[in-house]
């Protein structure tokens, strides 16, 4: 009896031996190569989705370990994180010049070009014949018309054409005021409670909003006055001028 012979009780109540099946070397099958397969995809995976920096070069993690094995290792695949970096920086740069330079160049149109040259799209029709068309100047304190008038006659004012604004920085408006508002006790316009650079008027001890357009009731006798509603020692760095109709009613 062998020592690999191995014993059993047969039907016949003796005892028996038989040869133990020899173990085979390690022979790889169908299933061996296919967990083969999935540890190399797993691996390629891998490769792909977790890269590390090394120098210049972006390389998979994978990479770093096992070299050049596979083919998701190779220079064509390989990407320059610093370029791809440096590059976005640069076209951010370029828009932010191009967006400072086009903000510019409509800032310097806007306070070299001539008033009478910039649109006056936004003026009212005239709604009456004017019995006069003047030149109120932006710069300038109470410029005098030259028009009397009596109390109790009603009075058309209105914007026909030009633009004017109250500093550099300022935006062009056509009388009625680009919307600040002092409001306070120690204001230095004429009407602090209304749009500084608005157009006003004044007869007398009369003072009244003008803006682009309105009919006013005289209170007093006397001779109609207009200027831009900013202080006395501001106009000197206000632009442009309008021109003004103004109708007697009755």
């Amino acid at each position: 009896m062998d020592d690999q012979d191995q014993g059993y009780i047969g039907d016949d109540g003796e005892i028996h031996y038989r040869k133990r099946k020899p173990k085979l070397p390690f022979q790889p099958g169908n299933n061996t190569v296919l967990v083969v397969a999935l540890i190399g995809a797993v691996a390629v995976i891998i490769a792909t989705i977790i890269p590390v920096s090394t120098g210049k070069e972006t390389k998979p993690f994978i990479c770093n370990i096992i070299g050049s094995v596979l083919t998701v290792c190779s220079g064509s695949l390989l990407i320059d994180r610093q370029n791809i970096n440096e590059t976005q920086v640069a076209l951010e740069q370029l828009q932010t010049a191009f967006a400072q330079t086009q903000t510019a160049v409509v800032q310097s149109l806007l306070a070299t070009a001539p008033a009478h040259l910039l649109t006056n799209t936004l003026v009212p029709t005239p709604t009456v014949n004017w019995s006069a068309i003047l030149d109120v100047s932006s710069g300038k304190l109470w410029q005098d018309t030259g028009i009397s008038v009596e109390k109790g006659q009603h009075i058309r004012l209105e914007v026909v054409s030009g633009v004017w604004k109250k500093s550099p920085n300022a935006p062009y408006t056509h009388g009625e005021g680009s919307g600040y508002i002092c409001g306070q006790s120690d204001c230095v316009e004429p009407m602090p409670k209304f749009p500084t650079d608005g157009l006003i008027g004044q007869i007398g001890d009369q003072l009244f909003f003008v803006g682009q357009g309105t009919t006013v009731v005289t209170e007093q006798s006397g001779t109609l006055s207009l200027r831009m509603n900013d202080g006395d020692h501001d106009v000197w760095d206000n632009n442009g001028d309008l021109s003004v109709g103004v109708a007697i009613l009755n």
